[in-house]
């Protein structure tokens, strides 16, 4: 009687779990509840839970060869993420298959020989295809070396083009306005870019000698008051150091006529 019951009882269960949500979510709950309870303040719980989890997944990998491609694959990517993103992990990784591979190497005779026999047969094959390779980049460096040494020599030119362009441009403005300006010392006419501004109490000084005063009052005599007044930068020099400019007209110098030929 009391198993017909029980039976009533697990089939009322069932059909309430699938019927009844809020039930089925109430079950689900509790049943989450007292797993974690067991799981936290139960040693024996938990030991015992972890085993037959694991040993359901390792039935489950035996058995089932989807799965077991799938948890591989898995696996495998997680290993991959983990060791291109963690260098401790990764430093870890190359250590251990390092000490796998010397282990099994000094362990295993059969495993020992073919390495060797596969290093042997990879040196004798790619010998010829390395020394190809090696010969291919050294054209290639040499390649990019000259095509990189033409590209230098072209911008330099360039560089050098353009420079005298604007150095001949600069000199073309320079010389726009022809030789007119003529020094008040030496009587040179001369350029723009050659000549300063005469003001008369820049260079007449209380300390100067009377000579260099008289000097500089007979250029004055020569131009006019109204006229822009210009001297050149020798001159403006000399007189600065209270010194007679070599080709002032007070030396009264003169030019020897060119021989005729």
């Amino acid at each position: 009687m009391l198993i017909v019951k029980r039976c009533r009882q697990r089939i009322w269960s069932k059909i309430k779990y699938s019927q009844n949500i809020s039930f089925r979510e109430e079950k689900i709950q509790r049943s989450i509840t007292y797993f974690r309870n067991n799981c936290h303040n139960n040693d024996d719980f938990r030991m015992r839970e972890n085993k037959w989890i694991r040993n359901l997944i390792l039935l489950k990998y035996h058995n089932n060869i989807n799965y077991r491609l799938e948890n591989n694959t898995l696996a495998s990517r997680r290993t991959l993420n983990k060791y291109h993103n963690n260098l401790d992990f990764q430093n870890q990784y190359e250590e251990r298959e390092k000490t796998r591979v010397l282990q099994r190497y000094h362990s295993d005779h059969s495993l020992r020989l073919k390495m060797i026999q596969n290093a042997s047969y990879s040196y004798r094959n790619n010998n010829t295809l390395m020394k190809r390779n090696l010969k291919q980049l050294y054209n290639q460096r040499r390649r990019i070396l000259k095509k990189y040494s033409s590209i230098q020599s072209h911008m330099c030119t360039l560089k050098h083009r353009n420079l005298y362009l604007a150095s001949v441009e600069k000199f073309r403005k320079i010389i726009k306005e022809g030789p007119a300006y003529v020094c008040i010392s030496c009587g040179i006419a001369l350029f723009r870019h050659q000549v300063l501004p005469f003001i008369e109490e820049k260079y007449l000084k209380q300390n100067m000698s009377l000579e260099m005063t008289t000097y500089i009052q007979s250029c004055l005599k020569n131009t006019f008051s109204s006229e822009q007044r210009w001297i050149c930068k020798l001159c403006s020099d000399k007189i600065k150091k209270q010194r007679l400019s070599s080709r002032a007209l007070m030396n009264k110098l003169e030019v020897c006529e060119i021989p005729s030929e």
